[in-house]
């Protein structure tokens, strides 16, 4: 995402601003998507590992770090939002779209 939100010294025509904001977008979808996936396969893994716990194919530790790795997605999804958004601000500001 940084790749896109420093300036490089020049300024974009219209066309070109469109390009980078389309990029850009494309981006942040398949990062949100990305974000979804992560907890919904940590949420799955965790079930399993309740089932595996209960059969005795799980012990505890495995069910602790199943919870643990939910936990882990569920702390950092919203931080990775917010970077995104600043990435989002930085991006539009270097662009000329956004005035104080």
């Amino acid at each position: 995402i940084h790749y896109f939100t420093h300036s490089h010294g020049f300024s974009l025509n219209k066309a070109e601003k469109s390009r980078q904001t389309a990029i850009f977008m494309m981006i942040c979808k398949e990062l949100e998507q990305a974000l979804k996936s992560v907890l919904s396969s940590s949420k799955q893994a965790l079930s399993a590992t309740e089932n595996g716990l209960t059969t005795g194919s799980r012990n505890i530790l495995d069910l602790l770090n199943a919870l643990r790795n939910l936990h882990k997605a569920q702390r950092d999804i919203p931080v990775t939002e917010a970077k995104v958004w600043q990435s989002w601000v930085t991006f539009y500001w270097n662009l000329g779209r956004l005035e104080y």
